[in-house]
């Protein structure tokens, strides 16, 4: 141990326990070595590239698969709107088609109750003209005529006779006896 502690001390060569490595740098091995360096420097870099290169390409799937993922999903936004949009146009038809027989409806019962009012209006008519072909039947023609006059004239409230009659008797003022009487009709109304 002595020994090995003063040659490691002193001399470490890396050749310990290695003598061929010695023989070869002898015999020229500084160049294969060179050469092995060379090469294991290449394999290196090839791998720190490809590693690299792994890198990017995983980069690059991992990208367009988020890309894939938004246009499905931007996909998916689109098809729920035209879903969406195509029910708003049926829901539209519908309500149209409603309204229509809404307004079908609506005008056939206004026809019917126009229907249902002119009927009426003929059957009081024919019933009046009926009864009016019996009354000039029972009575003629100016007698009945007559009769309706006076009928009217009484629902009406229609004055036949003037409440002052003015007359011109014996000299005296018509007009002044006529204002006359319609100041003493106007205070017998106010007292009673």
């Amino acid at each position: 141990m002595g020994n090995q502690l003063a040659n490691d001390v002193f001399v470490n060569n890396g050749f310990h326990r290695h003598p061929a490595g010695l023989a070869e740098l002898r015999n020229g091995g500084t160049a294969q070595g060179r050469e092995f360096c060379k090469q294991r420097l290449q394999i290196l870099f090839l791998k720190v590239h490809l590693q690299a290169n792994h890198r990017l390409g995983v980069k690059r799937a991992a990208q367009e698969q988020r890309q894939q993922l938004v246009r499905q999903t931007s996909l998916a936004d689109i098809q729920h709107q035209v879903v969406g949009a195509e029910q708003g146009v049926n829901i539209a038809e519908l309500k149209a088609n409603a309204n229509v027989k809404q307004a079908t409806g609506d005008a056939e019962s206004t026809r019917l109750r126009a229907l249902g009012e002119a009927q009426a209006i003929r059957a009081t008519g024919d019933a009046k003209a009926q009864a009016y072909r019996a009354g000039v039947e029972s009575l003629g023609a100016q007698g009945y005529t007559v009769m309706q006059l006076m009928q009217i004239v009484g629902e009406r409230n229609v004055r036949i006779v003037p409440d002052v009659a003015v007359t011109g008797a014996n000299g005296s003022n018509g007009l002044v006896d006529g204002l006359l009487g319609i100041m003493l009709k106007d205070q017998t109304k106010k007292s009673a």
